[in-house]
């Protein structure tokens, strides 16, 4: 047994987010989501000399050649501009435009409605230790999106998520897996019998070639097989080998000290208490349909 088996639905949920927070962006502004949150950030430093493309990377957790795509990208839609700091010419500063502050004024309405459609399903001692760890989060990197009111909860909460999937992924690139093959992994590890691709792919939220390319992936290394089921020799699913448990046994520990940590420091029993929230913002969302 993996210790702390629910936190694969603490993962599903702050995947989900970050997709369903990227398709906003890019419906509403023609954006990808780090260029969104780049104008963020250029919006919250808000001073007349502007950022600089490495302070940008550092704060936000991008690659420099990501930040500077990014930038590439908002400085030909006129949303942000760069130009050589006056006292150092080696240097190059970015800042927000009026077209930029534009664009994060499309999206935010519809990403605190996000927020808040997550929201819905917790309670009132859950949603203040939600908002309290994702404003320390933003702070504790000095991504605090400051708007007329103060830090802006909605923001706060969003990037919190993104905050840990990155640091889910870069787990996953020192242990050479993807988070998908993680997550699989992960599930299979639960169920003795075996799931199939359907199965996964509700569970998880993924498509089904999604799962199957993970599936794929994890056999070549001997972490999963294919058996038929006994009720029907046509059908096949996934089980998990002895090699893919000795994997899991070896990631799981830091992927549940990075959850515990990486929302800021985490207080006692928070750790369960969002895996029990992401359990039902999974039901909500099932129920609804929007997943199934």
């Amino acid at each position: 047994m993996i210790a702390n088996e629910g936190h694969d639905n603490w993962i599903t949920v702050t995947i989900l987010l970050a997709k369903r927070a990227g398709y906003i962006v890019t419906e509403r502004a023609g954006i990808s989501l780090s260029q969104y949150r780049l104008l963020l950030r250029l919006l919250a430093a808000n001073n007349a000399n502007g950022q600089t493309a490495k302070a940008l990377s550092e704060e936000l957790g991008l690659s420099p050649s990501s930040v500077t795509s990014a930038l590439n990208d908002l400085e030909s839609l006129g949303a942000a501009q760069r130009r050589e700091d006056g006292r150092d010419r080696r240097v190059v500063r970015v800042s927000i435009t009026d077209s930029g502050a534009d664009l994060i004024a499309k999206v935010d309405p519809a990403l605190c409605q996000l927020a808040h459609e997550f929201w819905s399903v917790y309670d009132d001692n859950e949603l203040a230790m939600t908002k309290r760890d994702s404003a320390s989060t933003v702070l504790e990197r000095r991504l605090g999106y400051m708007k007329i009111d103060g830090i802006s909860v909605e923001n706060a909460y969003i990037d919190s998520s993104l905050v840990t999937l990155a640091s889910l992924n870069a787990h996953m690139r020192r242990a050479n897996i993807s988070l998908n093959e993680y997550r699989v992994l992960h599930l299979l590890s639960r169920y003795e019998q075996g799931l199939r691709v359907k199965d996964l792919s509700r569970r998880l939220l993924l498509r089904s070639n999604e799962v199957c390319v993970a599936a794929s992936k994890l056999e070549e290394h001997d972490r999963l097989e294919r058996v038929k089921l006994p009720s029907d020799r046509r059908a096949t699913c996934f089980t998990i080998t002895e090699r893919g448990t000795e994997k899991l046994g070896k990631m799981t520990p830091a992927i549940i000290d990075s959850l515990q940590n990486d929302i800021t420091e985490l207080s006692e029993n928070a750790f369960d208490l969002y895996d029990s929230i992401a359990n039902k913002i999974l039901a909500q969302y099932r129920q609804s349909h929007l997943l199934e």
